[in-house]
């Protein structure tokens, strides 16, 4: 998170900038129209909005592959209840994740169409909450610890050739997949991928600026949330994953993910290993796995009704300059939204959703 913050403030100044300067529906669009010309415009921002909602697409199969179903195997461990992994099974599967995604899709369709308030309230009060669920994940992966992880996670699974299950994995991922036995050196290829990776959590820092025109003291806004809101983010996500790193211990922690990325036998869990799901082996309260796992949902469906909200304002500004038909920059005069800009935009995150599950080998 601290490399993708020093690659993404320079980026993120220029956008508070130009959303004060130019406090326009549309954003980039807007700008670059202006100052270069509409053809560079329209270039720029389209190529951003497909690929938001080719986001959508990849993103909605989450709920069903790594929320809804570590959720149910992780009771069914709890509970010893064998229904509940089946279940888990099922919602792997490409039917059901497929019919979940699209009903999410469509969802926060309609939320984004009906009300921009509620919209706004959405996404508002779930980053409280979201910082709440945090902070209770917190502190209880740090009052169990790696110790009660381990104990947890040996007591599920079997011993391997005499070796405890999570040594095994340990030894597996660095047999197999050459992970560190540790924390990675700082320039080493993985830290430093795990850089460029970690730009991608700060997908959407940007999207204040798309409708910039409908913000209150739209100076200090702009700063906060783009700027502010990614040192913010940077902060509290690294403490996250620190408290998750150490609290499953780093050779664990590389070895399991790599082992999940090959598909390998030897990881016993049968899903990706997010922490959410892993839960499990730092608390058996029913409630706090639920909680956490439900989480993971609950910031895929918000992410969504941001999204939509914004790339709908998107399609506006286009249609307001006449780049398309000037049909999809009407606002309905019950909602106050622009529904046909919210169509448009919830079909295509629907043909991405079914090129990401039916078209792909992933």
């Amino acid at each position: 998170p601290l490399i993708g913050l020093l690659l993404i403030l320079p980026v993120a100044g220029m956008y508070a900038l130009f959303s004060i300067a130019m406090p326009r529906t549309g954003g980039d669009y807007v700008w670059t129209s202006r100052v270069l010309n509409s053809g560079t415009g329209f270039v720029v921002n389209f190529s951003l909005t497909l690929l938001a909602l080719s986001v959508i697409g990849s993103v909605s199969p989450w709920l069903s592959q790594w929320s809804f179903a570590p959720m149910f195997y992780d009771l069914g461990i709890l509970q010893n209840n064998q229904s509940y992994m089946n279940l888990a099974t099922t919602l792997s599967g490409t039917s059901a994740t497929f019919w979940i995604a699209a009903v999410a899709v469509v969802g926060t369709g309609l939320v984004v169409a009906v009300s921009t308030k509620l919209s706004g309230a959405i996404v508002k009060y779930w980053t409280v909450l979201a910082i709440i669920i945090g902070i209770i994940f917190i502190a209880t992966v740090l009052s169990a610890g790696n110790s009660t992880f381990q104990a947890n996670f040996n007591s599920q699974y079997p011993s391997v050739n005499g070796t405890s299950a999570y040594n095994a994995v340990v030894a597996a991922g660095q047999s197999q997949y050459g992970s560190y036995n540790g924390i990675p050196p700082v320039l080493s290829t993985t830290t430093l991928a795990a850089g460029a990776l970690g730009l991608l959590g700060y997908l959407g820092f940007y999207y204040p600026a798309y409708f910039a025109g409908e913000v209150k003291q739209n100076r200090r806004s702009q700063l906060l949330a783009q700027v502010g809101g990614s040192v913010i983010f940077m902060v509290f996500v690294t403490i996250i994953f620190a408290v998750e790193y150490f609290g499953e211990g780093p050779a664990f922690v590389n070895a399991i993910a790599g082992l999940w990325l090959i598909g390998s036998s030897s990881n016993p869990y049968p899903t990706i290993p997010l922490a959410s799901g892993l839960s499990i082996f730092w608390t058996h309260n029913a409630a706090l796995i639920v909680l956490f796992n439900l989480a993971f949902a609950g910031t895929i469906v918000v992410m969504f009704v941001s999204e939509l909200f914004v790339l709908s304002r998107n399609i506006f500004a286009w249609s307001f300059d006449r780049v398309l038909p000037g049909a999809f920059a009407s606002v309905n005069s019950r909602t106050r939204t622009p529904v046909n800009a919210v169509i448009v935009m919830v079909v295509a995150s629907l043909i991405y959703l079914y090129i990401s599950i039916f078209q792909t080998s992933y």
